[in-house]
């Protein structure tokens, strides 16, 4: 027996079902085969890493968008990660802390605004100063796309905006997470 959900997202809505797994499975034909891949994608990356990819989403900026984190942690959570919610407000020290203690592949720093692109930056140096330079960093919030290729030139492994969707996102963080496994031959991440 399915359950109906309807998942909003800040410009579109997500309709889908949950399976026996509690899985959230979108109907959506355009972003059907994305979740597809990022779900089976998951699944390998468990089988190799012995765990999901964790994920912690930091509230970093007081100032951006009233984005909701709990949204954004449901919608990776429907994709197989394993999601921690940091407190609201933390430095870019006490996320790169956090980051670290709680031993994720990934931390996503959102709700960030234009003024705050350098709170990005300082996350991804905290990061490398503490020896992680491996946990990936993603960003979201309003962040115009002319600063898009400065992040990345930084570090920065995905940006979603209103524009771009979770599941795009999801599997960008997945590609990079998979290049930083060690080689193995028997299973390979790709859909």
């Amino acid at each position: 027996l399915c359950k109906c959900t309807h998942l909003l997202l800040p410009s579109r809505l997500f309709v889908g079902t949950l399976n026996g797994s509690k899985q959230f499975i979108c109907t959506a034909p355009s972003s059907n085969k994305i979740i597809n891949d990022v779900l089976s994608r998951v699944k390998v990356f468990v089988e190799r890493e012995g765990r999901q990819p964790r994920i912690l989403l930091s509230r970093m900026d007081k100032n951006g968008l009233n984005i909701n984190t709990t949204g954004i942690a449901i919608r990776f959570a429907d994709l197989g990660f394993d999601v921690d919610l940091g407190p609201q407000h933390l430095s870019p020290k006490e996320t790169a802390r956090q980051s670290v203690n709680a031993d994720v592949h990934v931390v996503g720093a959102c709700n960030v605004a234009t003024e705050s692109l350098a709170s990005v930056l300082a996350l991804r140096r905290e990061l490398e100063r503490l020896g992680r330079p491996d946990i990936l960093v993603i960003a979201s919030g309003a962040i115009p796309k002319e600063h898009h290729e400065a992040l990345y030139a930084a570090g920065v492994s995905a940006i979603f905006t209103h524009e771009r969707d979770i599941p795009d996102c999801a599997l960008q963080a997945l590609n990079e997470l998979e290049a930083l496994l060690p080689s193995d031959d028997s299973t390979t991440c790709s859909a």
